[in-house]
């Protein structure tokens, strides 16, 4: 599902006892700080975080690890800031462990001081992902170097003292909506539909919470749609499955037709839904197809080939299985071929199909469904 992220990218490096409980310094902070400032993005994006100071006094040296994320974030590049000895070539990053080292030093033992705030670099990532468990940090302090400063002593250059008193900041590192991409499925139904024809239209331009039929919670994510008999016409597309807070969807007494696709599973569990009075068929039958055991063709006695394919596909079935019907969709749900008897060996003839992406369905008599991803070349 494509969410909309806003992203507090807050290092959380907790060495000690005193946790920041905001971004910028303040003055009763007794610890060195290392902030990240928030930023916003969608999935695809790169999003750049400034990475700035707080009492920085007196320094000769820090080092620490951060580890990110990798199922979320990509690391994509690292720009130098104001501390002109600190640069990006300090940063090395583990893309497999999700891991940026950093380390910074100045020549000669020179004791360095930053005012507060001051950008030590900025960081940037792609949003690649959505967190599997969102109440933890997308950054956080890694065990594989362990976090130390090196303070000196401006009346005597020969001391020097090591503290692991660092700080940053606390609470969740990531919270998330589907307003953006709701408001984006809408449209494409409004598309899709025949929107300018309907009885009572949306004005695309004004906020998704005043158009017709659209009941929205508090961070604007879709939480009922009613269209009930408002001439809507033509095929659903398959992005209204991914209202990912729907508890309401009222479709019914419109011109919809053709076939559910096959991302409507997600719709199953939706606490109300009405298509009835439509052509689209049972959306109960559909969802009670979907209870039936669901298995790639790799995981049943099946093989299909060549894939990529040509004009021509072959099917063999193994002994003791027997395969009832198959069905070929294309990627928007549309069945482009339908087979009743399935013999143990079958050629199917592709020739006057589109090249593209297909799904094939095979059902067999003990009502499994057997799939693969076929690539019509």
């Amino acid at each position: 599902m494509n969410k909309i992220l806003t992203i507090s990218l807050m290092l959380l490096l907790l060495f000690c006892a005193t946790i920041a409980q905001a971004q910028e310094c303040s003055d009763d902070q007794d610890c060195i700080g290392f902030f990240f400032t928030e930023v916003e993005g969608n999935v695809g994006d790169v999003v750049c975080t400034d990475q700035y100071v707080c009492n920085f006094t007196d320094i000769l040296s820090f080092q620490f690890a951060i580890q990110y994320d990798n199922q979320v974030l990509r690391f994509v590049e690292c720009k130098s800031g104001a501390l002109a000895s600190y640069t990006c070539d300090g940063i090395v990053n583990k893309p497999e462990d999700g891991i940026l080292n950093t380390l910074w030093f100045e020549q000669n033992a020179k004791i360095v001081t930053l005012e507060a705030g001051t950008v030590l670099s900025t960081l940037c990532f792609e949003i690649i992902g959505v967190p599997e468990d969102e109440s933890f940090p997308l950054l956080q302090l890694s065990d594989q170097l362990s976090a130390e400063i090196t303070l000196g002593d401006p009346n005597d250059p020969a001391v020097a003292t090591s503290s692991s008193n660092v700080c940053s900041g606390g609470g969740p590192a990531m919270s998330s909506s589907c307003a953006s991409s709701d408001s984006l499925s809408l449209v494409d139904l409004y598309n899709a539909t025949e929107g300018p024809q309907w009885l009572i239209q949306w004005s695309l331009e004004n906020p998704i919470q005043s158009w017709y039929g659209v009941t929205t919670n508090e961070r604007s994510e879709i939480m009922e749609l009613n269209l009930q008999n408002n001439n809507l016409k033509g095929e659903l597309p398959a992005s209204i499955a991914g209202l990912c807070q729907l508890t309401k969807l009222n479709l019914s007494k419109n011109r919809l037709s053709g076939v559910y696709p096959a991302e409507f599973e997600a719709l199953c569990d939706v606490e109300v839904i009405d298509f009835s009075d439509n052509e689209l068929g049972s959306f109960e039958t559909f969802c009670g197809d979907l209870t039936s055991a669901t298995y790639d063709v790799l995981e049943g006695k099946i093989e299909v080939y060549p894939n990529p394919v040509g004009d021509f596909l072959d099917i063999l079935i193994g002994d003791g299985m027997s395969i009832s019907s198959l069905q070929m969709y294309d990627l928007s749900g549309h069945k482009v071929l339908q087979i009743r008897e399935v013999q143990s060996a079958t050629t199917l003839d592709l020739s006057i199909i589109e090249p593209g992406i297909y799904i094939l369905d095979m059902m067999s008599d003990e009502g499994d469904t057997y799939y693969s991803k076929i690539v019509k070349q």
